[in-house]
């Protein structure tokens, strides 16, 4: 199976998105250096997905006691 993200082949084992930051650039095949604002999130620990509507809930440490945020399925 083919899988293409934003228009370009996916592979297994590659990040696919940065919470709160730009997009995961690769050269040469290697993953650079991956960098945040601090300004959407914090220390994103976890992502788990709602079977039932597909909302994103993301889960942070050390966030300053902050809730999880759901991110909803548009």
């Amino acid at each position: 199976m083919n899988i293409f993200l934003e228009g370009k082949p996916y592979k297994d084992n590659q990040v696919v998105a940065n919470l709160g930051a730009e997009a995961p650039v690769y050269k040469d095949g290697k993953l650079q250096t991956m960098t945040t604002s601090w300004d959407i999130f914090n220390h994103v620990h976890g992502v788990a997905v709602d079977p039932d509507d597909g909302s994103l809930y993301v889960g942070q440490w050390k966030a300053k006691q902050t809730y999880p945020f759901k991110l909803i399925k548009v």
